[in-house]
């Protein structure tokens, strides 16, 4: 039972809360009504504890739980009694609540509320400079906090990424980022901002301006202005605190860093260097490769039946691909390889299928083109097969400036990278076209069988990386080919993408040079949104894998697996026909020697924790 209409109600109490807190914290005379005032705050703080346990202990979506029902119905509850309260005759409220209002002496006199309103008065224009400026800061602080609300509320809907994944992201360039992302971004921030903007500002006018002759009593005492400010303050203090640590667990900042906090020695113990092993292979002439990255592409969208959680086989045709191909899975259907930590984005994965290692270089070091070298001791598939002779390229719809991945393959291999400014060099759009994230993949997969065309009229042996990028979160981009055949734009999208591989492939087969190339089919991680994963957590999905035309079969078993992206690395050499002394590159086991790989000898729990530990070794050696 999902109850989304308490996350409305909060979202209406924001800036009633902020205009009564402004005006407290910078009108000396500001005295609200002590019922409504009390309840106010005892409904925002009861809320707030109840959102507390939500969040830390078992719902992954802010202001809304499957299974504590009884939790929003107790936010509803204290709602609804806050409004029965502002309601109620005041006569009968004094007589449930004695202790928390007192009536003014009617007797006061009157030369006193002269000399009161005097100094109120002098102290109004003493500290009218104060107050203006105390409430522009506050102003700001609200903007502020609406941002980081919205915003984390937009990122949490969107992205389920680990902490080390958020770093990378922020520290990328935004050159490259599709433009839908960021247009929903802005679209989830804005106007929720402008149209709270005048509920903040007549609370603030509401508040200051009240007359009542009721103030807060607190454990039998009456609160002065002075009292009553360091009470709003201290609320305010409060509510930003809780909002802090909100923001911190939807990071997973205290995973990340109770992680970072410890040494591994992982690396020391099972890292195996690729410079040290040497490579051979039986074949009469070294084998091509063509190695397809398809965004997002978990073996979650499947059907139930076929090992997916969906009631429709949304990638039906890469079901069957499979099923005639080498895959690897850790079920007895279709599965696939887990994303570690360091893994689990676009650049992360890149460096983990191709070097056998994760991503875990420091924030604001040796990454986004930002330091001369790229991980420039590492030791990847590029370095190596530059050295054998190949030809290296990879394709791109998008701009390679992003994150970074350019400088990582022309740095490592001396890749041709062809990206967004070549299609329109070279024809296939017009100059300063962009959808999406750059070029659609019905397009990027035109130029890739023409690079394949011209590289294989060479007689070097060639390798190709190539990246889609339509089924990237959110939603995915529906392109001018594709059928409306669901309801849901993520099917049709991902429909689209199979259907696009395929035909390429098939294509493939009709060429030549056919059979002397492997050709890899791979997801790169699991989808960061939330469309047709059956409310997943990442760690309990699977990314997709296929292998054809392998130069080898087999060793052992295909099904019933653990595996990783690291050990993607040695299996696609090994698929080309190389042999692997040990089986092992990098921290990556050869899956079809038939070898146990390190997560099944230590557990994926093992593995994963060893991953997101600090490692001297990888500072040492990989920078």
């Amino acid at each position: 039972m999902t109850i989304p209409w308490m996350y409305y109600f909060n979202v209406l109490l924001i800036p009633l809360v902020f205009g009564y807190l402004t005006a407290a914290n910078y009108n000396h005379s500001f005295k609200p009504r002590g019922n409504s005032y009390g309840w106010f705050m005892f409904y925002i703080l009861l809320d707030g504890v109840i959102l507390g346990f939500q969040k830390l202990f078992h719902s992954k979506r802010l202001f809304m739980t499957d299974t504590w029902e009884y939790a929003a119905i107790a936010q509803l509850v204290c709602f609804l009694t806050m409004v029965l309260v502002l309601v109620l005759p005041r006569t009968p409220l004094k007589k449930i609540l004695p202790h928390w209002v007192k009536k003014e002496e009617a007797n006061k006199a009157d030369a006193d509320k002269a000399q009161d309103k005097k100094k109120d008065n002098k102290e109004k224009k003493e500290n009218n400079a104060f107050r203006i400026i105390w409430m522009l800061f506050f102003l700001v602080v609200y903007i502020a906090f609406l941002v980081l609300f919205f915003g984390m509320r937009w990122y949490e809907q969107t992205f389920d990424v680990d902490f080390d994944a958020f770093l990378f992201t922020i520290n990328s360039p935004a050159k490259g980022t599709g433009s839908d992302i960021v247009n929903e971004a802005l679209m989830m921030i804005i106007p929720p901002i402008i149209l709270m903007m005048p509920l903040y500002t007549a609370s603030v006018i509401a508040a200051e301006k009240r007359k009542d002759e009721y103030t807060l009593m607190v454990f039998g005492r009456h609160l002065s202005a002075k009292g009553f400010r360091r009470v709003a303050r201290g609320i305010t203090v409060f509510l930003i605190i809780l909002f802090a640590i909100f923001f911190m667990v939807i990071l997973k900042l205290p995973e990340y860093l109770a992680s970072r906090s410890r040494m591994s020695t992982i690396y020391e113990e099972n890292y195996v260097n690729p410079n040290k092993v040497k490579l051979t292979s039986e074949t009469e002439k070294p084998r091509n490769l063509i190695f397809i990255v398809m965004e997002s592409m978990e073996t979650t969208y499947a059907s139930k039946d076929m090992g997916g959680v969906n009631s429709i086989n949304y990638i039906d045709k890469m079901c069957q691909l499979a099923d005639e191909n080498i895959s690897f899975s850790n079920t007895d259907k279709l599965g696939g390889f887990m994303s570690v930590n360091g893994t689990g984005w676009t650049m992360g994965a890149t460096i983990g299928f191709t070097s056998g290692v994760p991503f875990a270089f420091p924030v604001g070091q040796n990454s986004m083109g930002k330091y001369e070298s790229f991980a420039g001791g590492l030791t990847t598939f590029g370095d190596l097969f530059e050295k054998k002779g190949y030809n290296l390229e990879a394709i791109f719809g998008t701009d390679a400036a992003f994150a970074g991945t350019q400088d990582y393959f022309t740095q490592h291999g001396n890749y041709k990278v062809f990206d967004l400014d070549d299609f329109s060099d070279r024809g296939y759009v017009e100059q300063d076209f962009y959808e999406w994230w750059g070029v659609r993949d019905q397009i990027v997969y035109m130029a890739l069988q023409d690079e394949v065309m011209e590289l294989a009229k060479d007689d070097k042996p060639f390798a190709v990386t190539m990246f889609t990028m339509d089924t990237h979160a959110t939603y995915g981009y529906e392109c001018p080919i594709c059928e409306h055949k669901y309801k849901s734009k993520t099917g049709n999208v991902l429909s689209c993408a199979q259907d696009q591989v395929t035909e390429f492939i098939r294509w493939c087969k009709l060429q030549p040079w056919y059979d002397n190339t492997t050709i890899v089919v791979i997801g790169d991680h699991p989808r960061m949104d939330s469309q047709l994963i059956g409310g997943l957590d990442p760690h309990d999905r699977r990314v997709y894998n296929c292998i054809i035309n392998s130069a080898k079969q087999p060793a052992g078993e295909t099904k019933n697996r653990t595996f990783t992206t690291l050990d993607l690395f040695p299996t696609i050499i090994s698929a080309m026909g190389y042999d692997i002394p040990g089986n092992m590159l990098g921290l990556g086991t050869d899956m079809l020697s038939g070898q146990p790989t390190l997560a099944e000898k230590y557990g994926l729990d093992w593995l994963n924790d060893q991953l997101a530990m600090k490692s001297d070794y990888y500072v040492r050696h990989f920078y």
